[in-house]
């Protein structure tokens, strides 16, 4: 996706959940991404912080994507590098059972590289992709149980995405679908439609079945 459009493009989101709730997660993303090379190369940059209860989690993503004009359309080829400090604060943590070797003392912190790939083409009149975010199986674990020391492996999630635009200038309807997997747990599909005015407002809802 970094570079598909023909110019520089920044983004900044805030999301919090369960207000007011002890630990409750909240998270901040900042995004950049432009063209280069006449629009053959995309570079593409993500500073991003989660907080869910005692975890607290920093990334810094560069994307690269080499993009291939078609007749109608461009196909991107991108890779990915990131670098996540990953910290545990367990100070003001209680275990339920004073034997739980999950919850220790003090204060803990990981720095975990990883690696991410994906495919995306673009039309005017509609896209596709699918990706592998993080392929790199990272143990997010600070203690060992014996016979068992990989019980908090992170697992490849897989992405694929389709989307249509139907109609004119003045207004259009979009359809898309977006299908989440990974190992051992329940597929997701997410189906949006929203609808465009005049290429400037749009309007929408999304509906998520699944896990």
């Amino acid at each position: 996706y970094a570079g598909s459009h023909e110019c520089p493009c920044v983004s900044a989101i805030h999301r919090s959940q369960w207000i007011a709730f002890p630990g409750a997660p909240n998270s901040q993303s900042a995004n950049f991404h432009m063209p280069f090379l006449n629009n053959r190369v995309g570079f593409g940059l993500n500073l991003q912080r989660d907080q869910i209860g005692p975890t607290n989690s920093y990334w810094a993503n560069m994307a690269y994507a080499y993009r291939i004009p078609f007749k109608k359309g461009k196909l991107s080829i991108g890779l990915s590098a990131s670098m996540r400090s990953y910290n545990v604060d367990f100070t003001n943590s209680t275990a339920i059972d004073p034997n739980d070797v999950a919850v220790m003392n003090g204060n803990y912190n990981k720095i975990l590289p990883n690696l991410g790939a994906g495919i995306y083409y673009l039309h005017d009149k509609f896209y596709a992709g699918i990706s592998v975010p993080y392929v790199v199986k990272n143990d997010l674990s600070f203690s060992q149980i014996v016979g068992n020391s990989d019980f908090t492996i992170e697992e490849p999630h897989y992405y694929g995405m389709f989307g249509l635009k139907l109609g004119n200038e003045k207004i259009a309807v979009k359809p898309a679908a977006m299908i989440k997997y990974v190992k051992n747990s329940p597929m997701d599909l997410d189906l949006h439609a929203s609808v465009i005015f005049y290429n400037t407002i749009g309007v929408g809802g999304t509906y998520r079945l699944g896990g």
